[in-house]
């Protein structure tokens, strides 16, 4: 009896648990392009023109 109310609370967590990861934002698979996070931080206001640019040509291999 012991291990069946066991397995039940065991089932029932992760039944929670998947339920809250489905809830949850959407996480992105794979790698994301450095331009494109470079991009994201400038819209976001984390770095100025000026920065992105000096970085830009940096994942670029050109200089500035």
């Amino acid at each position: 009896m012991a291990l069946g109310m066991s397995g039940f609370w065991v089932l029932t967590a992760l039944l929670v648990v998947a339920v809250l990861r489905s809830l949850g934002p959407a996480r992105q698979h794979g790698a994301q392009d450095p331009r494109d996070i470079l991009a994201e931080r400038l819209a976001r206001g984390e770095i100025d023109p000026e920065e992105y640019d000096v970085r830009l040509a940096a994942l670029s291999g050109r200089k500035r």
